[in-house]
Protein backbone atom coordinates (compact mmCIF):
# COMPACT_ATOMS: atom_id res chain seq x y z
CA UNK A 1 0.00 0.00 0.00
CA UNK A 2 1.04 3.79 -0.78
CA UNK A 3 1.70 5.94 1.71
CA UNK A 4 1.46 9.47 0.94
CA UNK A 5 4.61 11.39 2.26
CA UNK A 6 2.74 14.59 0.95
CA UNK A 7 -0.92 15.98 0.62
CA UNK A 8 -1.44 17.45 -3.10
CA UNK A 9 -3.57 20.04 -3.33
CA UNK A 10 -5.00 20.99 -6.36
CA UNK A 11 -7.11 24.69 -7.04
CA UNK A 12 -9.38 25.22 -9.60
CA UNK A 13 -9.22 28.85 -10.50
CA UNK A 14 -12.72 28.86 -12.48
CA UNK A 15 -12.15 30.70 -16.55
CA UNK A 16 -8.51 31.21 -15.07
CA UNK A 17 -9.74 34.67 -13.38
CA UNK A 18 -8.01 34.63 -9.85
CA UNK A 19 -9.92 37.54 -7.67
CA UNK A 20 -7.60 39.67 -4.92
CA UNK A 21 -9.35 37.88 -2.43
CA UNK A 22 -9.01 34.32 -3.25
CA UNK A 23 -4.96 34.79 -4.29
CA UNK A 24 -4.30 35.72 -0.72
CA UNK A 25 -6.80 33.18 0.27
CA UNK A 26 -4.04 30.75 -1.03
CA UNK A 27 -0.86 32.47 -0.19
CA UNK A 28 -1.98 32.54 3.77
CA UNK A 29 -2.83 28.46 3.34
CA UNK A 30 0.19 27.72 1.75
CA UNK A 31 2.24 30.31 4.75
CA UNK A 32 0.67 28.14 7.18
CA UNK A 33 1.54 25.52 5.96
CA UNK A 34 5.06 25.81 4.94
CA UNK A 35 4.68 25.69 1.34
CA UNK A 36 7.15 27.60 -0.53
CA UNK A 37 6.06 26.73 -4.02
CA UNK A 38 3.41 26.40 -6.46
CA UNK A 39 3.07 24.61 -9.65
CA UNK A 40 0.49 25.98 -12.72
CA UNK A 41 -1.83 23.80 -14.32
CA UNK A 42 -3.10 23.54 -17.92
CA UNK A 43 -6.38 23.91 -16.92
CA UNK A 44 -5.66 26.80 -14.95
CA UNK A 45 -5.65 25.30 -12.23
CA UNK A 46 -3.01 26.01 -8.89
CA UNK A 47 -0.87 23.21 -7.43
CA UNK A 48 1.34 22.66 -4.08
CA UNK A 49 2.32 19.92 -1.64
CA UNK A 50 1.92 20.18 2.33
CA UNK A 51 3.73 17.85 4.23
CA UNK A 52 2.32 15.19 6.03
CA UNK A 53 2.48 16.80 9.36
CA UNK A 54 0.37 19.92 8.30
CA UNK A 55 -2.70 18.08 6.81
CA UNK A 56 -4.67 18.18 9.59
CA UNK A 57 -4.26 22.01 9.53
CA UNK A 58 -4.34 22.37 6.02
CA UNK A 59 -7.66 20.54 5.64
CA UNK A 60 -8.99 23.01 8.16
CA UNK A 61 -8.19 25.88 6.59
CA UNK A 62 -9.15 24.49 3.04
CA UNK A 63 -12.60 23.90 4.77
CA UNK A 64 -13.05 27.57 6.36
CA UNK A 65 -11.92 29.17 2.67
CA UNK A 66 -13.92 29.98 -0.51
CA UNK A 67 -11.71 28.27 -2.84
CA UNK A 68 -12.64 25.60 -5.23
CA UNK A 69 -10.03 22.49 -4.22
CA UNK A 70 -9.32 19.40 -4.51
CA UNK A 71 -7.22 16.82 -2.33
CA UNK A 72 -5.05 14.23 -4.31
CA UNK A 73 -7.48 14.09 -6.79
CA UNK A 74 -8.84 15.66 -9.90
CA UNK A 75 -12.15 15.42 -9.85
CA UNK A 76 -13.28 18.21 -11.03
CA UNK A 77 -10.74 19.34 -13.57
CA UNK A 78 -12.27 23.17 -13.74
CA UNK A 79 -13.95 25.08 -17.14
CA UNK A 80 -11.05 27.13 -18.95
CA UNK A 81 -11.75 30.28 -21.13
CA UNK A 82 -10.29 32.44 -23.05
CA UNK A 83 -11.09 35.74 -20.79
CA UNK A 84 -7.43 36.58 -20.43
CA UNK A 85 -7.11 36.80 -24.19
CA UNK A 86 -10.20 39.35 -24.59
CA UNK A 87 -8.99 43.08 -25.10
CA UNK A 88 -5.51 41.68 -25.80
CA UNK A 89 -5.35 38.75 -28.55
CA UNK A 90 -8.79 38.89 -29.78
CA UNK A 91 -10.40 40.58 -32.39
CA UNK A 92 -14.30 38.99 -31.82
CA UNK A 93 -17.11 41.59 -32.78
CA UNK A 94 -19.01 40.92 -29.72
CA UNK A 95 -17.42 38.74 -26.91
CA UNK A 96 -16.42 41.15 -23.81
CA UNK A 97 -14.56 40.53 -20.52
CA UNK A 98 -18.23 40.90 -19.10
CA UNK A 99 -19.79 38.25 -20.80
CA UNK A 100 -17.41 35.58 -19.58
CA UNK A 101 -17.90 36.73 -15.72
CA UNK A 102 -21.51 36.37 -16.94
CA UNK A 103 -21.25 32.66 -17.76
CA UNK A 104 -18.98 31.56 -15.57
CA UNK A 105 -20.79 33.29 -12.69
CA UNK A 106 -24.22 31.58 -13.82
CA UNK A 107 -22.75 27.70 -12.61
CA UNK A 108 -24.32 26.99 -9.49
CA UNK A 109 -22.73 23.49 -9.89
CA UNK A 110 -19.15 21.95 -10.04
CA UNK A 111 -19.01 20.60 -13.16
CA UNK A 112 -17.08 17.20 -13.59
CA UNK A 113 -16.50 17.58 -17.01
CA UNK A 114 -13.87 19.50 -18.57
CA UNK A 115 -15.63 22.61 -20.08
CA UNK A 116 -14.12 24.97 -22.15
CA UNK A 117 -15.59 28.57 -23.02
CA UNK A 118 -13.29 30.11 -25.84
CA UNK A 119 -12.74 32.64 -28.86
CA UNK A 120 -11.98 31.37 -32.22
CA UNK A 121 -10.25 34.39 -33.01
CA UNK A 122 -7.54 33.95 -30.18
CA UNK A 123 -5.00 31.36 -30.37
CA UNK A 124 -3.83 31.42 -26.28
CA UNK A 125 -6.48 29.56 -24.89
CA UNK A 126 -7.58 25.96 -26.74
CA UNK A 127 -10.61 25.56 -28.55
CA UNK A 128 -11.76 21.71 -28.21
CA UNK A 129 -10.17 20.08 -25.31
CA UNK A 130 -13.07 20.10 -23.36
CA UNK A 131 -15.57 17.59 -22.89
CA UNK A 132 -18.36 20.08 -23.96
CA UNK A 133 -16.52 23.05 -25.93
CA UNK A 134 -18.79 26.69 -26.38
CA UNK A 135 -17.16 29.05 -28.96
CA UNK A 136 -18.80 32.25 -30.08
CA UNK A 137 -20.48 32.56 -32.79
CA UNK A 138 -21.47 35.50 -35.26
CA UNK A 139 -24.23 35.90 -33.26
CA UNK A 140 -24.70 38.02 -30.16
CA UNK A 141 -24.25 35.81 -27.24
CA UNK A 142 -24.81 32.82 -28.88
CA UNK A 143 -22.25 29.31 -28.92
CA UNK A 144 -21.66 27.05 -30.92
CA UNK A 145 -21.08 23.33 -28.73
CA UNK A 146 -18.85 20.93 -29.64
CA UNK A 147 -18.64 17.82 -27.51
CA UNK A 148 -15.64 15.28 -27.16
CA UNK A 149 -16.67 12.16 -25.74
CA UNK A 150 -16.52 8.40 -26.02
CA UNK A 151 -20.62 8.40 -26.38
CA UNK A 152 -20.23 10.40 -29.61
CA UNK A 153 -17.45 9.04 -30.73
CA UNK A 154 -15.48 11.79 -32.19
CA UNK A 155 -16.09 15.67 -32.05
CA UNK A 156 -19.38 16.27 -32.50
CA UNK A 157 -21.12 19.75 -33.11
CA UNK A 158 -24.71 20.57 -32.30
CA UNK A 159 -27.00 21.51 -34.35
CA UNK A 160 -27.90 24.55 -32.58
CA UNK A 161 -26.49 27.90 -31.25
CA UNK A 162 -26.88 27.77 -27.40
CA UNK A 163 -27.59 31.26 -25.69
CA UNK A 164 -24.66 32.36 -23.45
CA UNK A 165 -26.66 32.77 -20.23
CA UNK A 166 -28.11 28.85 -20.59
CA UNK A 167 -25.15 27.35 -21.09
CA UNK A 168 -24.34 26.69 -17.46
CA UNK A 169 -28.42 24.70 -17.16
CA UNK A 170 -26.99 22.77 -20.74
CA UNK A 171 -24.00 21.96 -18.83
CA UNK A 172 -25.28 20.79 -15.95
CA UNK A 173 -28.20 18.20 -17.52
CA UNK A 174 -25.78 17.06 -20.24
CA UNK A 175 -23.32 15.94 -18.17
CA UNK A 176 -25.81 13.99 -16.05
CA UNK A 177 -26.37 11.88 -19.35
CA UNK A 178 -22.74 11.78 -20.37
CA UNK A 179 -21.55 10.29 -16.91
CA UNK A 180 -24.39 7.89 -16.74
CA UNK A 181 -24.20 6.77 -20.80
CA UNK A 182 -21.74 4.56 -22.61
CA UNK A 183 -23.64 5.19 -26.09
CA UNK A 184 -25.91 7.20 -26.54
CA UNK A 185 -28.35 9.24 -29.23
CA UNK A 186 -26.96 12.62 -28.13
CA UNK A 187 -28.85 14.99 -30.28
CA UNK A 188 -32.19 13.29 -28.85
CA UNK A 189 -30.86 14.38 -25.35
CA UNK A 190 -30.12 17.58 -26.10
CA UNK A 191 -33.38 18.39 -27.48
CA UNK A 192 -35.25 17.08 -24.71
CA UNK A 193 -32.79 18.85 -22.76
CA UNK A 194 -33.50 22.10 -24.53
CA UNK A 195 -37.41 21.49 -24.39
CA UNK A 196 -37.29 20.83 -20.34
CA UNK A 197 -35.71 23.68 -19.77
CA UNK A 198 -36.59 26.05 -22.60
CA UNK A 199 -33.65 26.97 -23.53
CA UNK A 200 -33.17 29.73 -25.69
CA UNK A 201 -31.37 28.63 -28.63
CA UNK A 202 -31.01 29.27 -32.83
CA UNK A 203 -29.97 26.55 -35.34
CA UNK A 204 -26.60 27.01 -36.89
CA UNK A 205 -26.51 28.58 -40.31
CA UNK A 206 -22.77 28.18 -41.27
CA UNK A 207 -20.22 26.05 -39.97
CA UNK A 208 -17.49 27.64 -37.69
CA UNK A 209 -14.20 28.75 -39.30
CA UNK A 210 -11.30 28.77 -37.12
CA UNK A 211 -8.86 31.32 -39.41
CA UNK A 212 -5.21 30.72 -38.91
CA UNK A 213 -4.50 33.10 -35.90
CA UNK A 214 -0.88 33.71 -35.20
CA UNK A 215 0.60 32.31 -31.46
CA UNK A 216 1.21 35.15 -29.80
CA UNK A 217 4.09 36.31 -27.03
CA UNK A 218 2.52 36.51 -23.97
CA UNK A 219 5.25 37.56 -21.54
CA UNK A 220 6.64 40.66 -20.45
CA UNK A 221 5.23 44.30 -20.56
CA UNK A 222 3.27 45.05 -23.44
CA UNK A 223 1.02 47.91 -24.29
CA UNK A 224 -2.93 47.57 -25.27
CA UNK A 225 -4.66 50.86 -25.17
CA UNK A 226 -3.52 53.32 -22.60
CA UNK A 227 -3.05 50.52 -19.89
CA UNK A 228 -0.12 47.71 -19.90
CA UNK A 229 -0.54 44.23 -19.18
CA UNK A 230 2.57 42.14 -17.48
CA UNK A 231 3.16 38.28 -18.42
CA UNK A 232 5.02 36.06 -16.03
CA UNK A 233 6.49 32.85 -17.39
CA UNK A 234 8.57 30.85 -15.03
CA UNK A 235 11.19 28.23 -17.22
CA UNK A 236 10.63 25.40 -14.79
CA UNK A 237 6.49 26.47 -13.71
CA UNK A 238 7.95 27.64 -10.01
CA UNK A 239 5.86 29.78 -8.82
CA UNK A 240 7.04 30.65 -5.42
CA UNK A 241 4.83 31.75 -2.66
CA UNK A 242 7.08 34.87 -2.21
CA UNK A 243 6.43 35.87 -5.25
CA UNK A 244 2.83 35.40 -5.17
CA UNK A 245 2.72 37.50 -2.38
CA UNK A 246 4.54 40.54 -3.82
CA UNK A 247 1.66 40.43 -6.47
CA UNK A 248 -0.73 40.50 -4.60
CA UNK A 249 0.51 43.11 -2.63
CA UNK A 250 1.06 45.27 -5.61
CA UNK A 251 -2.34 44.60 -6.86
CA UNK A 252 -3.85 45.65 -3.77
CA UNK A 253 -1.77 48.85 -3.59
CA UNK A 254 -2.53 49.92 -7.27
CA UNK A 255 -5.87 48.57 -7.23
CA UNK A 256 -5.66 45.80 -9.54
CA UNK A 257 -8.59 43.45 -8.65
CA UNK A 258 -7.70 39.97 -10.37
CA UNK A 259 -5.02 38.10 -12.06
CA UNK A 260 -5.21 35.72 -14.41
CA UNK A 261 -3.80 32.27 -15.08
CA UNK A 262 -3.30 31.11 -18.53
CA UNK A 263 -3.70 27.46 -19.93
CA UNK A 264 0.45 28.04 -20.64
CA UNK A 265 0.97 27.86 -17.01
CA UNK A 266 2.08 31.86 -16.86
CA UNK A 267 0.44 34.53 -14.88
CA UNK A 268 -1.07 37.36 -16.58
CA UNK A 269 -1.52 41.01 -15.20
CA UNK A 270 -3.89 43.61 -16.91
CA UNK A 271 -4.75 47.00 -16.24
CA UNK A 272 -1.33 48.39 -15.37
CA UNK A 273 -0.71 52.15 -15.52
CA UNK A 274 2.47 53.66 -17.02
CA UNK A 275 2.96 56.03 -14.01
CA UNK A 276 2.84 51.87 -12.20
CA UNK A 277 5.10 50.16 -14.37
CA UNK A 278 7.98 50.96 -12.84
CA UNK A 279 7.26 49.46 -9.80
CA UNK A 280 6.54 46.04 -11.52
CA UNK A 281 9.51 46.26 -13.16
CA UNK A 282 11.05 46.60 -9.42
CA UNK A 283 8.87 43.28 -8.44
CA UNK A 284 10.51 41.18 -11.44
CA UNK A 285 14.12 42.54 -10.24
CA UNK A 286 13.54 41.33 -7.16
CA UNK A 287 12.14 38.22 -7.85
CA UNK A 288 14.80 37.32 -10.56
CA UNK A 289 12.23 37.24 -13.14
CA UNK A 290 13.24 37.96 -17.01
CA UNK A 291 10.64 39.01 -18.71
CA UNK A 292 11.72 37.98 -22.22
CA UNK A 293 12.08 35.01 -22.67
CA UNK A 294 12.58 33.96 -26.16
CA UNK A 295 9.75 32.69 -27.93
CA UNK A 296 11.50 29.50 -28.47
CA UNK A 297 10.45 28.60 -24.68
CA UNK A 298 6.86 30.04 -24.59
CA UNK A 299 5.05 27.80 -27.56
CA UNK A 300 5.83 24.45 -25.35
CA UNK A 301 2.53 22.24 -23.35
CA UNK A 302 3.48 19.52 -21.09
CA UNK A 303 1.38 17.53 -18.50
CA UNK A 304 0.84 19.14 -15.25
CA UNK A 305 3.27 17.93 -12.55
CA UNK A 306 4.98 16.29 -15.15
CA UNK A 307 9.06 17.16 -14.48
CA UNK A 308 10.16 14.87 -17.40
CA UNK A 309 8.75 16.54 -19.85
CA UNK A 310 9.71 20.16 -18.77
CA UNK A 311 13.32 18.75 -18.93
CA UNK A 312 12.82 17.19 -22.59
CA UNK A 313 11.36 20.85 -23.60
CA UNK A 314 14.11 22.78 -21.75
CA UNK A 315 16.81 20.49 -23.59
CA UNK A 316 15.25 20.82 -26.84
CA UNK A 317 14.90 24.59 -26.67
CA UNK A 318 18.56 24.74 -25.81
CA UNK A 319 19.20 22.58 -28.89
CA UNK A 320 17.32 24.67 -31.52
CA UNK A 321 18.58 27.68 -29.95
CA UNK A 322 21.82 26.43 -30.94
CA UNK A 323 20.81 25.08 -34.15
CA UNK A 324 19.01 28.48 -35.10
CA UNK A 325 15.56 26.31 -35.77
CA UNK A 326 12.93 28.79 -36.50
CA UNK A 327 9.67 27.38 -34.81
CA UNK A 328 7.17 31.12 -35.01
CA UNK A 329 4.06 30.02 -35.25
CA UNK A 330 4.45 26.59 -33.88
CA UNK A 331 2.96 25.26 -30.78
CA UNK A 332 4.75 22.09 -29.44
CA UNK A 333 3.06 19.27 -26.69
CA UNK A 334 5.37 16.70 -25.18
CA UNK A 335 3.28 13.67 -23.74
CA UNK A 336 5.35 11.23 -21.81
CA UNK A 337 4.06 8.53 -19.62
CA UNK A 338 1.31 10.92 -18.33
CA UNK A 339 -1.41 11.44 -20.45
CA UNK A 340 -3.10 14.89 -21.04
CA UNK A 341 -5.05 16.85 -23.44
CA UNK A 342 -2.91 19.00 -25.69
CA UNK A 343 -3.97 20.80 -28.26
CA UNK A 344 -0.93 21.38 -30.75
CA UNK A 345 0.36 21.89 -33.82
CA UNK A 346 3.23 19.22 -33.47
CA UNK A 347 3.11 16.05 -30.76
CA UNK A 348 5.94 14.10 -29.34
CA UNK A 349 5.36 11.41 -27.76
CA UNK A 350 8.48 9.69 -25.59
CA UNK A 351 8.01 5.80 -25.12
CA UNK A 352 9.81 2.98 -24.30
CA UNK A 353 10.54 0.08 -26.50
CA UNK A 354 12.00 -3.36 -26.15
CA UNK A 355 14.55 -4.35 -28.40
CA UNK A 356 16.63 -7.56 -29.41
CA UNK A 357 20.12 -7.15 -29.33
CA UNK A 358 22.08 -10.51 -30.49
CA UNK A 359 19.64 -12.37 -28.47
CA UNK A 360 19.97 -9.74 -25.51
CA UNK A 361 16.56 -7.92 -24.48
CA UNK A 362 16.95 -4.21 -23.45
CA UNK A 363 15.26 -1.01 -22.99
CA UNK A 364 15.17 2.25 -25.10
CA UNK A 365 13.69 5.83 -24.62
CA UNK A 366 12.30 6.51 -28.41
CA UNK A 367 10.03 9.24 -29.42
CA UNK A 368 7.54 9.80 -32.36
CA UNK A 369 6.40 12.32 -33.77
CA UNK A 370 2.82 13.77 -34.97
CA UNK A 371 1.62 16.50 -36.70
CA UNK A 372 -1.74 18.52 -36.65
CA UNK A 373 -3.56 18.81 -40.61
CA UNK A 374 -2.27 22.18 -41.43
CA UNK A 375 -0.47 22.59 -38.63
CA UNK A 376 -3.24 24.02 -36.87
CA UNK A 377 -2.52 25.06 -32.98
CA UNK A 378 -6.27 24.42 -31.86
CA UNK A 379 -5.92 20.65 -33.02
CA UNK A 380 -6.16 17.61 -30.36
CA UNK A 381 -5.94 15.13 -33.31
CA UNK A 382 -2.81 14.31 -34.82
CA UNK A 383 -1.01 12.57 -37.61
CA UNK A 384 2.47 10.76 -37.60
CA UNK A 385 5.56 12.02 -39.39
CA UNK A 386 7.92 9.84 -38.00
CA UNK A 387 8.81 7.11 -35.37
CA UNK A 388 10.96 5.31 -33.16
CA UNK A 389 13.24 8.11 -33.15
CA UNK A 390 16.26 8.62 -30.74
CA UNK A 391 17.11 11.91 -29.06
CA UNK A 392 19.80 12.65 -30.92
CA UNK A 393 17.76 13.00 -33.93
CA UNK A 394 15.04 14.57 -32.44
CA UNK A 395 16.27 17.80 -33.49
CA UNK A 396 16.86 16.93 -37.14
CA UNK A 397 13.21 15.40 -37.49
CA UNK A 398 11.33 18.41 -35.79
CA UNK A 399 13.51 21.06 -37.93
CA UNK A 400 12.52 19.23 -40.92
CA UNK A 401 8.81 19.39 -39.99
CA UNK A 402 9.45 23.43 -39.28
CA UNK A 403 10.22 23.72 -43.01
CA UNK A 404 7.56 22.26 -44.00
CA UNK A 405 5.28 24.02 -41.99
CA UNK A 406 6.53 27.49 -43.37
CA UNK A 407 6.34 26.07 -46.93
CA UNK A 408 2.58 25.49 -46.50
CA UNK A 409 2.12 29.06 -45.29
CA UNK A 410 1.61 30.22 -49.14
CA UNK A 411 -0.67 27.73 -49.88
CA UNK A 412 -4.23 28.76 -50.38
CA UNK A 413 -6.12 27.02 -47.38
CA UNK A 414 -8.28 27.22 -44.65
CA UNK A 415 -7.24 26.07 -41.09
CA UNK A 416 -9.99 23.81 -40.00
CA UNK A 417 -13.45 22.70 -41.94
CA UNK A 418 -16.47 21.38 -39.81
CA UNK A 419 -18.93 20.87 -42.68
CA UNK A 420 -22.21 21.01 -41.03
CA UNK A 421 -22.99 21.62 -44.64
CA UNK A 422 -21.07 21.33 -47.59
CA UNK A 423 -19.93 24.73 -47.95
CA UNK A 424 -16.47 26.52 -48.54
CA UNK A 425 -15.54 29.99 -47.04
CA UNK A 426 -14.99 32.35 -49.70
CA UNK A 427 -11.69 34.20 -50.04
CA UNK A 428 -12.08 38.11 -49.11
CA UNK A 429 -9.49 40.93 -49.02
CA UNK A 430 -8.27 41.62 -44.94
CA UNK A 431 -5.00 43.78 -44.11
CA UNK A 432 -1.88 42.62 -42.37
CA UNK A 433 0.56 44.64 -40.54
CA UNK A 434 4.17 43.22 -42.31
CA UNK A 435 5.95 43.86 -39.23
CA UNK A 436 4.00 41.97 -36.17
CA UNK A 437 1.79 40.12 -38.61
CA UNK A 438 -1.17 41.35 -36.66
CA UNK A 439 -4.76 41.70 -38.99
CA UNK A 440 -7.43 44.12 -39.44
CA UNK A 441 -10.22 43.03 -40.92
CA UNK A 442 -12.69 45.34 -41.95
CA UNK A 443 -15.77 42.91 -41.09
CA UNK A 444 -14.79 42.95 -37.34
CA UNK A 445 -13.52 46.38 -37.11
CA UNK A 446 -10.92 46.79 -33.76
CA UNK A 447 -13.46 46.94 -30.62
CA UNK A 448 -10.53 47.43 -28.53
CA UNK A 449 -9.55 51.18 -30.52
CA UNK A 450 -13.35 52.30 -30.51
CA UNK A 451 -13.08 51.27 -34.60
CA UNK A 452 -16.86 50.11 -35.25
CA UNK A 453 -16.90 47.18 -37.10
CA UNK A 454 -17.68 47.62 -41.41
CA UNK A 455 -15.18 50.51 -41.10
CA UNK A 456 -12.84 50.67 -44.44
CA UNK A 457 -9.18 50.38 -44.39
CA UNK A 458 -9.70 53.39 -46.51
CA UNK A 459 -11.58 55.12 -44.23
CA UNK A 460 -9.02 54.85 -40.96
CA UNK A 461 -7.43 58.30 -40.43
CA UNK A 462 -3.70 58.28 -41.38
CA UNK A 463 -2.75 58.13 -37.97
CA UNK A 464 -3.71 54.58 -37.13
CA UNK A 465 -1.11 52.46 -35.72
CA UNK A 466 -1.18 48.75 -35.49
CA UNK A 467 -2.23 48.17 -31.60
CA UNK A 468 0.54 45.61 -31.16
CA UNK A 469 3.55 47.06 -32.41
CA UNK A 470 2.50 50.79 -33.15
CA UNK A 471 4.05 50.59 -36.77
CA UNK A 472 1.51 53.07 -38.95
CA UNK A 473 -1.09 52.60 -41.64
CA UNK A 474 0.90 52.68 -44.16
CA UNK A 475 2.90 48.90 -42.99
CA UNK A 476 -0.36 47.23 -43.34
CA UNK A 477 -0.84 45.40 -47.01
CA UNK A 478 -3.49 44.11 -48.47
CA UNK A 479 -4.14 40.03 -48.61
CA UNK A 480 -6.40 37.43 -48.99
CA UNK A 481 -8.26 36.38 -45.61
CA UNK A 482 -7.24 32.40 -45.97
CA UNK A 483 -3.49 32.83 -46.84
CA UNK A 484 -2.15 35.07 -44.04
CA UNK A 485 1.27 34.26 -42.06
CA UNK A 486 0.10 32.39 -38.97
Amino acid sequence: MMIFQKTLVKINIRGGILPSGELIQIIRIAKECEVKNTQLGERQNIYFEVEKKHKKRLLQLLKDSSLDYEINATEYPNIVSSYAAEDIFTTHPWISEGMYQDILNSFGHRPKLKINIADNTQALSPLFTGTLNFIPSTHLNFYYLYVNHESVGRKWCWGKLIYGNDIAILSQHLEAALLGLDKMDIGAVLRSIEQQHKLITMDVQEPLLVPRVRFPYYEGMNRFGDKIWLGIYRRNNDFSIALLESIYKLCSETRIAQINILPWKSIMIKGISENERIEWEKLLSEHGINSRHSSLELNWQTADLDKQAIKIKNDLVKDFDQQDIRTYGLTFAIRTSREFDNSSSILIVKRRSIFNFWGIFKFLTIYDILYAQDFNNHATEHNYFATNISWNGLSYYLQMLSQIYYKQLSEKKKVITEPLEEKMATARLIHQCQHCFTVYDEQLGEPQSKIAAGTAFNNLPDTYECPLCENSKADFKEIEFLNYVS
